[in-house]
């Protein structure tokens, strides 16, 4: 079995407890959930829940993110790029992952290539982006590359993608504009912020960040994902998963978002191709996935390119386009 690692996160000492299970269950339905929620779900004191959480997140184990729609940023351009390299992989991976604007770089196991996501603000910028890369690294070559032309987040985060550019907000003011991007800056950076660290960075006084925040969060501008070491969790083998369909990318997308519930779906322009990313408990899972993807109606293949090493993995692709 291929066990993928977070590449520069210390090794996993120990398995996901009961409670550490039921505290990531609570944060996924309440990505801002406070002591006492914990408490009630858990069994455990206040102050031990803190402590365990804090550890978690310290650890780098558990995250929880602002996450936003990248065409509610301003991300008009996306695409999954399948890289292939002579040196080595691992060097190419982590100077890929340091360039802001590429968002998830992972090496497929077995293979010298990358797969990686690159969200810009619009084509030229992402052509430019390509270019830049390719002319820093002779021995890389591009296989194949797809604009993406949507993405379903984790089950947590789906909601965000009703809200496509702002759409039911009333007109803003540019104070407003401004003050409403930091703040979505910093939830993305850390969904479970202070409002003290919120109206730092909104330049707001505690009680307008708390009540800004909760107006973002009533209409659904922003969401939240709970990022866990697959690791943790008992499951080794981080794979994504090309479903290549006849007709009705939306609809097969859709199916296998809530029936199969995985961590990530990239709809590519390319051949009607639906990309799927889920961590597994090994390979009998894997193959009871492709199993299962390859049943449902319009699917015509379903192949897979377990992952190495996961080099990044954010949500912030606003950071280079807001102001």
């Amino acid at each position: 079995m291929i066990k993928t690692f977070i590449a520069g996160r210390a090794s996993v000492e120990r398995t996901a407890s009961e409670s550490d299970r039921k505290i990531i269950e609570i944060l996924q339905e309440n990505g801002r959930a406070i002591g006492r929620v914990f408490a009630g779900g858990t069994g455990l004191s206040e102050a031990t829940v803190s402590r365990r959480l804090c550890a978690l997140e310290e650890s780098s184990l558990v995250r929880v993110c602002g996450y936003r729609d990248p065409l509610a940023c301003g991300c008009q351009a996306m695409s999954m790029i399948h890289f292939s390299t002579e040196d080595a992989p691992a060097a190419f991976a982590t100077s890929l992952a340091q360039r802001p604007l590429f968002h998830r770089v992972a090496t497929i196991a077995g293979k010298s290539d990358i797969l990686a996501l690159v969200v810009a603000r619009d084509n030229a910028q992402l052509l430019a982006e390509i270019d830049a890369v390719l002319g820093e690294n002779s021995a890389a070559h591009i296989e194949n590359a797809s604009a993406v032309l949507s993405i379903i987040p984790p089950r947590e985060a789906r909601g965000a993608r009703a809200h496509v550019n702002g759409a039911g907000k009333t007109t803003q003011t540019p104070r407003q504009q401004q003050i409403e991007c930091k703040l979505m800056r910093a939830l993305q950076n850390d969904f479970r912020a202070t409002f003290s660290s919120l109206s730092e960075a909104a330049g707001l006084s505690a009680p307008a960040a708390s009540a800004t925040l909760e107006e973002l969060l009533a209409d659904g501008t922003i969401h939240h994902a709970v990022v866990v070491d697959p690791r943790f969790l008992g499951r080794p083998l981080s794979v994504q998963f090309s479903v290549q369909v006849s007709k009705g990318i939306e609809r097969v997308a859709e199916t296998i978002a809530q029936t199969l519930n995985p961590d990530w779906i990239f709809l590519c322009l390319h051949g009607e191709q639906v990309l799927v990313e889920v961590a597994l408990t090994g390979e009998d899972e894997l193959f009871r996935w492709q199993r299962d993807m390859n049943k449902i109606a319009d699917v015509v293949s379903v192949s897979s390119h377990p992952f190495s090493a996961i080099y990044k993995q954010t949500f912030n692709w606003s950071a280079d386009v807001l102001g």
